[in-house]
């Protein structure tokens, strides 16, 4: 059960682990940001691609889904939580921020509207066209989080039910099912001559050298690299970031070891999901580059609070291993080195 006398300063140091969730694959986008700009962080990214895509659920699923992967990532003892997820955040963040009181969570809506807005600030009439799920259309979130920052900024949705399992099934960008969907969904949107399209699900920035090959001209917004300034700034305003984190551009990956980590600059990202691992890895390599494994997580351990701890507790026992290992393998060539 979550201690909600507990605050992040309270409970965490600044080598505490960041957490990101996401419904599958499409938060990656936002992980790949998140490394560019605070590449020593230790990263955890849970993906529900068993469950996905979340779009068309009712809000109560979301929700549930949402708290149980977020019980499972606090098992961590994360210092932060991403909701790298539209859909998530536009139904779950508030539950969430009462549930997990002593954990700082950072969404994806505000950055997005945040960015969308200053993209189409000189215009004299500026208009949004936003592409979303059917969750995030229903929930006006984005419409909210727009008309808060300038009154007079008008926003178009379009819910894109289709794009988020494409992207899920991991299909070439050229695929003529693709092109077809997002045909389907933009040309309408364009017919109110928006000056701007934000893409309000993570899943789409995957989408987006086909949106602007299919629609050349149009001014693409998403979320991921503002959603990654917000982390930044939050993690500096608390004094929780890592010692040495932020950069202002990309940093090499490294290969992943067995128990599912991945070596970039000096921060780990372990990855877990509900879907096929094999699937997941194959389709993250083509989203990020990084050759990365996952740790299954079976539905039912997702929704059983012991077995959750249990496959926690046994995840950082294979952890603890391999970092001996390491260890070992480091001493035994500084020897070999030496002699």
């Amino acid at each position: 059960m979550v201690d909600k006398s507990k605050t992040p300063m309270a409970s965490h140091d600044s080598s505490a682990p960041i957490a990101v969730l996401d419904s599958g694959v499409g938060g990656l986008s936002v992980l790949a940001s998140i490394r560019a700009r605070l590449p020593s962080e230790d990263v955890l990214y849970f993906a529900d691609s068993g469950r996905a895509p979340w779009g068309g659920r009712s809000p109560e699923t979301i929700r549930r889904f949402v708290m149980q992967i977020a019980s499972f990532l606090d098992l961590f003892e994360p210092k932060h939580l991403v909701l790298a997820c539209n859909t998530a955040a536009a139904v779950a963040t508030s539950e969430l921020r009462r549930a997990f009181s002593h954990l700082g969570i950072t969404g994806v809506i505000e950055p997005g509207a945040r960015a969308a807005v200053a993209a189409v600030s000189s215009a004299y009439s500026p208009t949004i066209g936003l592409l979303a799920t059917e969750a995030t259309v229903r929930s006006r979130v984005f419409e909210h989080a727009i008309a808060a920052r300038s009154m007079k900024t008008r926003m178009h949705a379009a819910a894109a039910p289709l794009l988020a399992a494409i992207v899920e099934e991991g299909r070439d960008l050229d695929d003529p099912l693709v092109e077809l969907a997002l045909k389907q969904y933009i040309e309408p949107l364009l017919m109110k001559r928006p000056h701007a399209i934000l893409l309000g699900c993570t899943h789409y920035h995957v989408l987006r050298p086909t949106i602007e090959r299919l629609f050349p001209g149009v001014l693409i917004v998403d979320s991921a690299h503002a959603t990654a300034d917000d982390l930044l700034r939050r993690l500096t305003s608390t004094q929780m970031l890592r010692q040495g984190t932020a950069k202002n551009s990309a940093t090499s990956s490294a290969t992943s070891s067995r128990s599912g980590t991945t070596n970039a600059a000096a921060g780990r990202c372990q990855f877990f999901t509900t879907g096929d691992p094999i699937q997941f890895s194959r389709v993250a390599r083509r989203m990020t580059g990084l050759t990365l494994e996952a740790t299954p997580v079976s539905i039912d351990e997702l929704e059983s609070p012991p077995a959750r701890e249990s496959l926690v507790n046994e995840f950082n026992d294979i952890r603890d291993i391999n970092e001996i290992n390491e260890i070992n393998d480091t001493e035994n060539m500084d020897s070999i080195i030496a002699a």
